[in-house]
């Protein structure tokens, strides 16, 4: 048998290689995909904790570019809590405290101003540039056109540095400053349990500004924190001074967030419980526990920071001197006293409008869930703690005796009730 003959190399057939042609937008969809799923699996490595709402608020720049959005609550930045809503009853049904999640209360949220640049027609600003002479091209703010108004929403909408909206007051020309004084005004109509109040401006951050609360509805307001370069000369509080035991609710003044730099992106934080010795047993401090309480939050804008160059009062430095704030964000805890874990909107009985209220567990009712409900007063109402739920019980049944008295002295009839 002949054996096979092999074929030289020159005579094997070699396959020839198809190229498929890919068009252009297809090339483009494919590498904005790897970049999609780059970017996902590097941020899947940056883990956040959070040891609890009321100390050491770690907020993260909302700038980032690997910042997360929560996508439930798109206003809020997505806080690093392992803390979030509890159930009010455990795996056998045993009543237990419970909380609704901890928010971002201001988000979406109407804020009131006392001034807004072009609310009464066109205004002209001008940006600063980091020098008394250098300024960029002045712009136009106008309320009534969209793409010119920086409205007082502005601060609690869906804000990244790539949608970047903000509230402005008038400028120092148009008397802003000459003595001035803007409220902005933020109104729950609802208690919460407040964790930290936070800003970032657009502007420069105020030489002096403060921060109010109203603890009821009916309340007076409450200052919370002044920031001033001059302390003690424009709210009589020392600078850097501190609180001890007895003094627990003092609101503070501190410089430390007054200076003219940076000239844009300035974030103020202001924590409700930093620096007061009682918040490591805050459940056993009515004091303090009083002291996070809001239905209200108030910023009241006082003095600009400048360069100094507005004594000139030529017209394009004026303009160039405004408050204005990019985020305004309030880290918080709809307040239930332990006894829900959700609040809803419901209308209001008399007019209709939309409210927020605790949606009531425990045998309690309310819109904070602060009393019993009838039939279920067997003991006081009280707040849940950790250790006990304080759910309101139903009354046992009681024997009542009702006599009718004769003549004769004797009983007619008993009924039990």
């Amino acid at each position: 048998m002949g054996s096979k003959k092999t074929p030289s190399i020159e005579q094997q057939t070699i396959p020839k290689m198809e190229w498929t042609r890919i068009s252009t937008p297809l090339l483009l969809l494919i590498f904005r995909w790897s970049l999609v799923f780059s970017s996902r699996s590097s941020r899947s490595s940056n883990e956040y904790s959070y040891s609890s709402d009321y100390r050491e608020p770690v907020l993260h720049d909302d700038y980032d570019d690997d910042y997360e959005y929560d996508e439930d609550f798109p206003a809020s930045w997505n806080l690093p809590s392992t803390d979030t809503k509890s159930s009010c009853y455990d795996e056998n049904n045993q009543p237990q405290r419970c909380a609704p999640e901890f928010s971002n209360a201001a988000a979406y949220r109407n804020i009131h101003a006392t001034n807004t640049c072009g609310s009464q027609g066109p205004r002209e600003f001008c940006r600063q540039m980091g020098t008394p002479w250098a300024r960029e091209p002045c712009e136009i703010c106008d309320a009534t056109v969209p793409h010119r108004a920086h409205l007082p929403h502005h601060m609690t909408d869906f804000n990244t540095y790539r949608n970047l909206t903000w509230w402005m007051s008038d400028t120092m020309e148009d008397g802003i400053d000459k003595p001035g004084q803007v409220n902005l005004t933020l109104d729950f109509r609802k208690s919460f349990d407040i964790s930290y109040v936070r800003l970032r401006f657009y502007s420069s951050r105020p030489e002096s500004f403060s921060i109010y609360k109203r603890t009821h509805l009916d309340s007076d307001w409450t200052p919370y924190q002044f920031y001033s370069a001059t302390c003690n000369e424009t709210y009589g509080i020392p600078d850097g001074s501190y609180v001890t035991r007895d003094n627990e609710t003092l609101p503070l003044c501190t410089s430390e967030f007054s200076d003219l730099s940076p000239l844009t992106g300035g974030t103020v934080v202001f924590s409700t419980l930093e620096g007061r010795p009682g918040s490591y047993d805050f459940e056993k401090n009515p004091k303090l526990q009083e002291w996070v309480i809001a239905t209200a939050i108030r910023i009241t804008l006082d003095k600009m920071n400048t360069f100094g160059d507005e004594i000139f009062e030529d017209p394009l430095v004026l303009k160039s001197y405004f408050f204005a704030i990019s985020d305004f964000s309030i880290g918080a805890r709809c307040r239930c006293y332990g006894h829900a874990s959700d609040c809803i909107f419901v209308p209001d009985e008399a007019t209709g409008i939309l409210r927020l209220v605790c949606r009531c567990e425990h045998h309690t009712m309310g819109d904070d869930c602060d009393s019993c409900l009838p039939l279920f007063n067997q003991r006081p109402w009280a707040p849940a703690t950790t250790t006990d739920a304080n759910e309101c019980l139903r009354e046992s049944a009681v024997v009542f005796f009702l006599f009718s008295f004769v003549p004769s002295g004797h009983v007619l009839r008993q009924e039990k009730v």
